[in-house]
């Protein structure tokens, strides 16, 4: 069993107390009534049950009842996916020939990881003898700062783009607030995963930034069908 479920993006009646604590909670109880072999739950770098941010409060609190649980179990701890910041922060001032707004100094460095890249981690994992009753670390191959990124899709679409720098804490326009909120939280700390080991024992071939960056610019810029 694999549980991806959370409530980032989602509306009312949905919360995280519905989803990420209750929800979880109640796979789990029907998990082990349903004697399943294996629960694999996608988690968040950073987990804890007395984290700040709600989010990773829930998600550090479901780990635990897993861990509690008669469950043979495995959990994933990604770090930041690139499909959730990068397409707002670069791709999309980027390709309407605006400055790309960066928090801080956009100097910290961390291992941003394509969502598709987890999956298959996932997928591995499941059934791998190696993921049974583990906690796994999952990142990209290299880590990056917002400056690797931006200068990724210069290459990539061949001009300079001009960056502006705002204050940690300041809502960038246009942006859900929590985006701005995560920004300000990846702008005080450093994430620097070696996946050389992992991505070689469960057989995944990690997403680079420049694979990235032209296959996002391929799918934004292609005219319908």
């Amino acid at each position: 069993m694999v549980t991806t479920a959370n409530a980032a993006g989602r509306q009312h009646p949905d919360t995280l107390h519905t989803v990420d604590d209750l929800g979880n909670a109640n796979l789990i109880r029907a998990a082990e009534e349903t004697e399943v072999q294996r629960f694999l739950f996608v988690s968040a770098l950073g987990a804890r049950p007395d984290h700040p941010m709600p989010l990773l409060a829930a998600k550090g609190a479901s780990e635990r009842r897993l861990k509690a649980s008669h469950l043979e179990w495995t959990i994933l701890q990604p770090d930041t996916f690139m499909d959730l910041l990068i397409p707002l922060v670069v791709a999309r001032p980027a390709l309407a020939g605006q400055p790309v707004l960066l928090v801080g100094r956009g100097q910290r460095k961390h291992s941003f990881v394509a969502s598709a890249d987890v999956a298959a981690y996932a997928t591995a994992a499941l059934t791998h003898p190696a993921a049974k009753n583990q906690t796994i670390t999952i990142g990209g191959p290299t880590p990056l700062s917002w400056h690797d990124i931006v200068a990724a899709f210069e290459e990539t679409l061949q001009l300079s783009l001009p960056i502006h720098h705002i204050a940690p804490g300041e809502v960038i326009p246009g942006l859900p607030e929590f985006v701005s909120h995560l920004l300000t939280a990846l702008d005080t700390y450093d994430s620097i995963i070696d996946m050389r080991s992992t991505s070689t024992t469960y057989g995944v071939n990690p997403t680079d930034i420049s694979q990235y960056v032209r296959t996002l610019l391929r799918t934004r810029t292609t005219p319908a069908a």
